[in-house]
């Protein structure tokens, strides 16, 4: 693994997250990101449920293509559809919106910590 991906690693703290980052890995070799080719769902079928896969369509839109069962589930509501933008704070909105057009700009993946209190622990 390279320096980027030992990294990402240290940051991770829970299974699940260490298995997407680990099929993420697989999917991008030595690029940045994967090719869509590339990526086999099947790799994190365990995972699906806290996956989202957001679009961004614009500089003010960027829509929940899909918003895994336990996201939607933890935060009250059905995310599929919605906008990512329209989710935070009126003060988190121009940072959020800046670091999601700096993703788009350099294709990459993305790790954060979304502090979300989930049923399970």
């Amino acid at each position: 693994m390279g320096q980027l991906t030992l990294q990402l690693f240290d940051d991770i703290h829970t299974e699940e997250c260490r298995a997407f980052a680990c099929a993420w890995q697989a999917w991008r070799g030595t690029d940045v990101a994967p090719k869509q080719s590339s990526v086999h769902i099947e790799d994190i079928a365990r995972e699906l449920h806290q996956v989202s896969v957001i679009e961004v369509i614009s500089p003010e839109i960027a829509r929940f293509r899909l918003a895994g069962t336990t996201l939607s589930q933890a935060m009250g509501i059905e995310l599929t559809g919605l906008n990512y933008f329209d989710l935070t704070t009126p003060e988190g909105r121009g940072p959020r919106l800046a670091r999601t057009l700096n993703l788009v700009a350099q294709p990459c993946g993305s790790h954060f910590v979304f502090p979300i209190a989930y049923s399970s622990g």
